[in-house]
């Protein structure tokens, strides 16, 4: 067992005012076998009530409603987490078996795919798997978007840690391997983070082919899903005089082991 303090601020700036903001957060992370939270500590700018509640994949939800004017909606969540190994005994929903829009695989990625060895291990080939799509794909910030596919992030070669998630989900469904999207927090990263889970004979694991490794310990995780859509932070509208009002996003994650 270990443990590891987090933080997770996300700050929205309107260029104009805006109002009846009504939201839906996923931010908080989940109490799973292997993650344990407590001492959280969640807040809300511009102070509202909330209403704890969890989404169809069991992802703990925030929602809320502003009616009052405004230019800034920021919310913070403190906390601490107990975590042993990585890992979640479960039964299978046979969803995460299926490609989404998000990761339909292509006929280049079929032939990337058969150029993998196939091994009977369902672990070591989940490695292989994201050993592969580490080697084929660069790291870009900004090369890629909250809608860009897993095959359009295939094609041009690089990416950010959701679409190395989001292909090597399409590849392990390719193998008939049952896999599903994770977001989260990251020690040693200061943004979110994205990652794999992968079933293997009733257990699901994790592994982040972003830094070419299995997941043990050092990952707080938020949600899990098909894909990126099912993990989505933040949902919802609001009243702006302009319909295309910019937003500027800051964003600051701190995740550090507690010796203690």
């Amino acid at each position: 067992m270990k443990r590891y303090e987090f933080s997770f601020v996300t700050r929205l700036k309107f260029e104009d005012a805006i109002t009846n903001q009504h939201f839906m957060l996923r931010c908080l992370p989940g109490n799973y076998q292997f993650q344990k939270i407590y001492d959280e500590k969640i807040s809300i700018f511009p102070e509202v009530p909330i209403i704890f509640s969890k989404d169809s994949f069991d992802n703990r939800t925030l929602l809320g409603s502003i009616n009052s004017k405004h230019e800034v909606f920021e919310y913070e969540v403190f906390g601490k987490a107990l975590i042993s190994k990585y890992k979640s005994a479960e039964i299978l929903d046979r969803i995460f078996l299926y490609e989404t829009a998000m990761t339909s695989i292509t006929r280049s990625m079929e032939d990337f795919a058969a150029s993998i060895p196939n091994v009977e291990s369902l672990k070591q080939q989940a490695v292989l798997v994201s050993h592969a799509v580490y080697n084929k794909m660069k790291y870009v910030s900004g090369s890629t978007n909250t809608e860009t596919t897993a095959a359009e992030a295939f094609n041009q070669g690089e990416g950010v840690c959701q679409d190395y998630a989001h292909i090597t989900i399409a590849i392990l469904r390719n193998f008939k391997i049952p896999a599903r999207y994770c977001a989260g927090l990251m020690e040693g990263e200061g943004e979110t983070h994205a990652w794999v889970e992968y079933y293997d004979q009733g257990t699901w694991y994790g592994i982040d082919p972003t830094n070419d490794r299995s997941i043990e310990y050092g990952y707080i995780k938020i949600s899990n899903g098909r894909d990126s859509s099912d993990c989505t932070v933040e949902r919802g509208c609001f009243i702006s005089r302009d319909k295309d009002v910019k937003q500027n996003i800051q964003i600051s994650v701190r995740v550090s082991e507690l010796n203690e």
